[in-house]
């Protein structure tokens, strides 16, 4: 790897996902990033969709799967959950050593504006998952989409075990559960807290961004950002954009707002769903927008 000792990466645990991690090459190249994409394959990764992956000058790397309980994917399964059982071999970037720092990045996320900035911050820095959304105002975890990370001999291991006490309390979960059962006080230590910009749910862009529409009298007193203040947006939900067309970007959007009724649902803070609302009435033409231009990208890269 010619002596690289900071990079992007990302996992590529099933074919599934090839496209999306093309596509994050594609909007580094577009954003002038100074740092190249290494991406980490299994045995399950064919020569031919690795080729596909060195035709973009990405940097492999070949890894073992960790391996997780039949169990584990079960219980995934029976909640529809079942992508969630193949983003464990996330662990294994926290135990690359030949790295002095790398930023993680799922490869279902839009890079739209260059983040070479984030290899200043500290190790473990990232966003808090949906930040005075959906669960409560004092809800401060980790999300693992995008994170800094020191790489660090055995730590890769040691998260491994953790997933076994994570086992025995959660009926299911993902890397995510895992990251944050190993880093405890992370929710205490406010400098490792990214602004969303840097990992924005397209699923909830309508409730953190700016609209000319909003009602004044909405209520939303959080974290806002004008839409092009945005890095990165993370297509978190089930369905993927190229599962799609622009033909019917729509079918997306009706699948999103099934999803996000279900955060509205849980949500018990009456003034929190008065926020919702808000947000829901301004529709989805900013995640129409967002959407479209990322399905470009797919589109380039196929």
């Amino acid at each position: 790897m010619n002596n690289i000792k900071k990079a992007y990466i990302t996992s590529l645990s099933t074919e599934n996902y090839l496209i999306g991690v093309l596509a994050l090459k594609e909007c580094l190249n577009r954003v002038n990033a100074k740092y190249p994409l290494v991406t980490l394959v299994n045995d399950t990764i064919s020569n031919e969709a690795i080729e596909k992956l060195k035709a973009m000058d990405i940097i492999i790397i070949k890894k073992d799967r960790i391996k997780i309980p039949d169990e584990v994917k079960k219980r995934n399964d029976e909640k529809l959950l079942s992508r969630w059982s193949n983003t464990f071999d996330k662990l294994l970037v926290f135990g690359l050593t030949e790295f002095d720092k790398l930023v993680y990045i799922d490869s279902d996320m839009y890079i739209r504006k260059n983040i070479d900035e984030l290899f200043e911050k500290p190790h473990m820095s990232a966003t808090v998952d949906r930040k005075n959304c959906c669960i409560d105002f004092e809800w401060m975890k980790m999300t693992s989409g995008l994170i800094v990370i020191e790489p660090k001999k055995n730590l890769d291991l040691e998260l491994t075990e953790t997933m076994k006490k994570v086992q025995e309390k959660y009926r299911e979960f993902g890397d995510q559960d895992v990251i944050q059962w190993h880093y405890p006080e992370w929710e205490k230590h406010p400098e490792l807290h990214l602004p969303l910009k840097y990992n924005m749910f397209v699923l909830h862009l309508d409730y953190y961004v700016k609209h000319p529409d909003s009602e004044k009298f909405d209520g939303r007193d959080y974290e806002m950002y004008d839409l092009d203040d945005i890095a990165v947006y993370h297509f978190i939900t089930r369905n993927k954009p190229w599962q799609y067309t622009p033909a019917t970007i729509q079918e997306y959007a009706d699948f999103q707002d099934e999803i996000r009724k279900i955060d509205y649902d849980i949500c018990t803070d009456e003034e929190q769903r008065k926020m919702f609302e808000a947000a829901f009435k301004l529709g989805r033409d900013i995640t129409k927008k967002i959407t479209l231009e990322y399905m470009e990208i797919l589109d380039k890269v196929k």
